[in-house]
């Protein structure tokens, strides 16, 4: 149990007593996790963490208060999406600002200037400002200009083009003999979408150097002058959800909305409206709140999901059921590091799935509302709901006894930088 702890310690880096430092966060976050060191602390101290910390230059294990950042209470990190561009921050206290520069500028090698009373670094699409009680980190997304095969065929047509060779290569192999190479064979598609998809890792930016750094300049003042009654501390679900217990604390405004955000533009023109919008429904989860909570001898996530009003009184229906008692005879709660159980009432499931599938898909490919709708009817024709739900009860178990270590070899594939591909056993 310490041992989970201190690795979750070090993922989440944590700090900040709350000043309150939630002021920094506009109502507009897409979402929010705070990490409470207070309640991480209270389980573990700070000799136990500080065993798995990297060593210094002298092979010393590292100390906490080496970074400057303060372990004892809160910190914050949000998501925000402005003008499609995706901001990524984080907001802690400071133990130490001077530990916490020196690392800062051990790490970006650029000088700060001061900036509304705090020092502020700028390196491409990160930044960072502090002052002597808490720091500010930023990292952005920007938009790129994205290949296309299209655009992946014109250029090697080109490069074609402007080859000495056209059609036909001669070349002169040991003998003396000639060999002719044909060139304007069809290309493997498998490996056109494999540079394609290299192409991308690295395609170039919409903004120049000029306007990234603007923006992440913009987004540091954003944050900063945050007004009170526009924070995240006033939203009502944000606040609403939170344990007084918990270690770590996640909200997330509407997963829907954020995956409407980020469809594909292929997609979009596929299964998009005629606006060339986003469907109105992708999965009908929208807010989400969870709270992870440790205990001397327990981990517990507790976590809450909104549903689409479209799809709510549905999902009542189809979880309006209690687990049969005797399922909980075939094991021994104490003897297993966890378990999972699930019911929900089969022969109402059958019944209502029918609409919310015309819901659902009715929405995510629109102006098919119809084809979606006469497969759902046939669906109700043929199916008989009541005897599927005497054979299967819709109740469900499943138990975590152990973990164990074990060898096994897969195969995968290696590509060189000609693309050629080769099978591996590893």
């Amino acid at each position: 149990m310490k041992q989970i702890l201190i690795l979750l310690y070090l993922l989440i880096y944590v700090g900040a007593q709350s000043q309150n430092l939630e002021q920094f966060i506009s109502n507009d976050s897409k979402a929010v996790v705070e990490v409470s060191g207070d309640q991480i602390f209270s389980l573990i101290d700070h000799a136990d963490l500080e065993l798995l910390m990297p060593p210094d230059e002298s092979g010393m294990p590292m100390s906490l208060e080496q970074y400057g950042i303060d372990v004892a209470a809160k910190a914050y990190y949000f998501y925000q999406e402005i003008d499609d561009i995706g901001y990524q921050n984080m907001v802690i206290r400071l133990s130490d600002a001077d530990k916490v520069e020196e690392l800062i500028r051990s790490m970006s090698g650029t000088i700060a200037t001061e900036v509304k009373g705090y020092n502020f670094v700028l390196d491409a699409n990160m930044s960072a400002a502090w002052n002597n009680k808490i720091a500010i980190f930023s990292s952005a997304e920007f938009p790129k200009k994205l290949y296309t095969m299209e655009d992946l065929l014109e250029e090697q047509e080109q490069e074609r083009m402007n080859s000495e060779v056209e059609g036909v290569v001669e070349e002169i192999d040991e003998d003396n003999e000639y060999v002719e190479m044909y060139e304007d064979e069809e290309p493997d598609q498998e490996m056109l979408e494999m540079q394609l998809m290299f192409k991308n890792m690295d395609a170039p930016s919409l903004f120049s150097d000029v306007e990234i750094s603007k923006r992440m300049a913009d987004q540091f003042s954003r944050i900063v002058n945050t007004e009170k009654n526009n924070s995240i501390a006033q939203n009502a679900s944000y606040t609403s959800g939170k344990n007084s217990k918990s270690s770590v604390y996640f909200w997330v405004s509407s997963i829907d909305g954020m995956m409407k955000d980020s469809y594909p533009a292929e997609l979009t023109s596929l299964f998009g409206t005629s606006s060339g919008d986003a469907p109105e429904m992708i999965t009908g989860m929208e807010e989400m709140t969870g709270n992870l909570i440790f205990d001397t001898d327990e981990i517990k996530l507790d976590f809450n999901l909104g549903i689409n009003p479209k799809l709510a009184s549905i999902y009542r229906k189809m979880y309006d059921s209690k687990m049969a008692p005797a399922f909980f005879n075939h094991f021994n709660e104490n003897d297993a590091l966890s378990y999972l159980s699930f019911t929900v009432d089969m022969t109402t499931m059958l019944k209502e799935y029918p609409e919310m599938a015309k819901t659902m898909y009715g929405s995510l490919v629109p102006g098919y509302e119809e084809e979606v709708d006469v497969v759902m009817d046939l669906m109700e024709v043929f199916m008989d709901e009541d005897a599927i739900g005497e054979l299967i009860t819709g109740d469900g178990l499943f138990i975590l006894h152990d973990f164990e270590e074990k060898e096994m070899t897969y195969k995968t594939v290696e590509y060189d930088e000609d693309f050629n591909s080769t099978e591996v056993e590893e």
